[in-house]
C-alpha cells in the first residue's frame, strides 16, 4: 500500500512524496534501501519487480532490510503542484523524505532520471549515502538532445500524453505499434517496444501499473524534467563521488545502442572504483526485466561493497 509524507524543500515549498515500503528482518538489524524510478514511470514499477526480488533474497539470507520505493515529484501520487521540477528539486525531495522518516543514511538505487537524481543527491549529501547504485542515468544533456533529434521533432511529452488520453489510456499491447513507439521515444528515447511488451508480461498487474503511472503524470513536470536533462553535466558530481569514496555500482543493459550512449563506460572512467553489472540481452529497461539478477548483485553490494 502506498503512503505519503509531507516534506519541506530548501526553497520553502511544501512537497508531498508518495512511497511504498517493504521490509524483512529485525528492526534493530535493518539497513535502509531507497529506490527511485525514471522519467514517465512510477515507484510501483520498481516495487513490484526489484524491491520484491530484493526482499525475497534478503529474507532467504537472513539480511534485514527496509526498502522504500518513491514516486518522483510530478509522478505517481507525489506532488504535482510545484513551481518547477528538476533533478535538483527531486534530490531535495529525497533529502526531505529521509529527514521526515528519520533516516540518517541509506543505500540508494536510481534508474535513468532517478539515477541522475541519486548522483546529485550523493554529491550534495555524501554523509547520507551508504552505497549508490544507478542504471542508465543521463549524465550529459548533449546525448539527450541528440536522441531527440534522431527520433524526430514531434515528440513533445505534452503531445504524447494528449495522444494517450485520446486513446482512452488503452493498454500498450492494444495500441497501434507506431503510436506506442512515439509515446515511448517521446518520454524516454532509450526504451524499445519489445522490452515494454515483456515488462507487461512480468505479472498480471504490470501493464495496469504502467498505464496508471502515465495517467497520473504531470505534463508540466515531464517537460521541466526533459529540459533539465538536456542541460545536465554530472561530471563534477561524479568526481565528488570518487573523491568522497562513495561505494558505487553501475548497472546497465548490454544494448546501449537503444540510447546511443554507453553510460556505464563513461561513469567508470570518472569513478574507476565503481562496480559494474551488465544485464545480458537488455536495453534501458534492464533493472525491471533483469530484476532478479540486479537484486542478487545489489544485495551482495549492500552486504560487502558498501559503507558499514
Amino acid at each position: 500500500m502506498k503512503r505519503c509524507v509531507g516534506v519541506k524543500l530548501t526553497n520553502g515549498e511544501e512537497c508531498l512524496v508518495a512511497f511504498s515500503h517493504r521490509k524483512t528482518g529485525k528492526d534493530d538489524e535493518k539497513q535502509t534501501v531507497i529506490m527511485i524510478h525514471g522519467l514517465g514511470s512510477c515507484g510501483n514499477v520498481l516495487d513490484r519487480t526489484l524491491a520484491t526480488s530484493l526482499i525475497t533474497k534478503a529474507k532467504a539470507e537472513g539480511v534485514g532490510l527496509d526498502v522504500f520505493t518513491l514516486d518522483l515529484p510530478g509522478h505517481g501520487d507525489s506532488d504535482k503542484n510545484l513551481q518547477k521540477f528538476s533533478t535538483d528539486i527531486s534530490a531535495d525531495a529525497l533529502l526531505g523524505f529521509m529527514e521526515a522518516k528519520g533516516l540518517s543514511s541509506a543505500h540508494v538505487y536510481g534508474v535513468s532520471l532517478g539515477g541522475s537524481t541519486a548522483i546529485k543527491f550523493a554529491s550534495k549529501h555524501p554523509d547520507k549515502i551508504r552505497s549508490l547504485s544507478v542504471q542508465g542515468p543521463p549524465i550529459n544533456g548533449r546525448d539527450w538532445k541528440l536522441l531527440r533529434v534522431l527520433h524526430g521533432p514531434a515528440l513533445s511529452p505534452r503531445y504524447l500524453l494528449k495522444l494517450l488520453k485520446l486513446n482512452g489510456f488503452k493498454p500498450f499491447t492494444r495500441l497501434p505499434e507506431e503510436k506506442v513507439l512515439r509515446i515511448l521515444r517521446g518520454l524516454n528515447p532509450g526504451t524499445d517496444l519489445g522490452s515494454l511488451r515483456r515488462v507487461c508480461e512480468l505479472n498480471k498487474d504490470m501493464e495496469g501499473i504502467l498505464i496508471e503511472g502515465i495517467k497520473k503524470l504531470s505534463a508540466v513536470a515531464v517537460m521541466d524534467y526533459a529540459c533539465d536533462i538536456m542541460e545536465l553535466d554530472l561530471r563534477k558530481e561524479l568526481e565528488n563521488i570518487a573523491l568522497y569514496k562513495i561505494p558505487l555500482m553501475v548497472v546497465d543493459g548490454e544494448k546501449p545502442e537503444h540510447r546511443g550512449v554507453d553510460t556505464m563506460e563513461r561513469i567508470a572512467k570518472i569513478v574507476p572504483s565503481a562496480r559494474t553489472l551488465q544485464i545480458k540481452g537488455e536495453g534501458h529497461l534492464a533493472t525491471v526485466l533483469g530484476h532478479e539478477t540486479v537484486a542478487e548483485n545489489l544485495l551482495d553490494f549492500i552486504k560487502n561493497g558498501s559503507l558499514q
